[in-house]
């Protein structure tokens, strides 16, 4: 992690005989970018139990974390009017309805209605069988509509 030292912060010495901290005459400038790891120790503070919250820097100096603040984020626009285009992300709709099931339920009577055609059913039968082709091109049509690719426009 990468913060940048806002005020002059002196170097720590861990004082385990007072479980605490100790400055030293080391100081690093204000306007420095260190690079490490923040870290909370327990420790002592005028003998009552006290939560140090420290910047150990890569080449192991602390310094206290209040002495620093984070990066700022430099934002890259590309383009003529130096806009960023925002990202577009596509779900796939979990509607019940939509054109896909709609579109397998048709699909579903025509084929239906085929069977029933070519092999001369009852009207019992025939009126079942339009029943299960429409469910089953229903059916097919939302998983269709509902396990379709997630499609991700990336900003420019």
């Amino acid at each position: 992690m990468q913060l940048i030292v806002s005020e002059d912060a002196k170097v720590l010495t861990p004082n385990p005989a007072h479980k605490n901290f100790t400055e030293t005459p080391e100081i690093i400038k204000a306007g420095t970018i260190v690079t490490g790891e923040i870290k909370k120790v327990q420790g002592l503070r005028k003998g009552e139990p006290f939560v140090y919250r420290i910047f150990k820097t890569a080449d192991n100096k602390i310094i206290y974390l209040n002495k620093t603040k984070p990066m700022e984020k430099t934002e890259v626009t590309l383009g003529a009017d130096a806009a960023q285009t925002p990202t577009v992300v596509k779900l796939p709709s979990t509607s019940d309805f939509g054109w896909k099931p709609v579109v397998g339920t048709l699909v579903g009577l025509f084929v239906s209605h085929r069977i029933v055609k070519k092999k001369n059913l009852t009207a019992h039968k025939k009126w079942i069988t339009y029943i299960a082709g429409a469910g089953l091109g229903f059916g097919a049509g939302y998983l269709w509509q509902t396990h379709g690719s997630i499609k991700v426009k990336t900003s420019k």
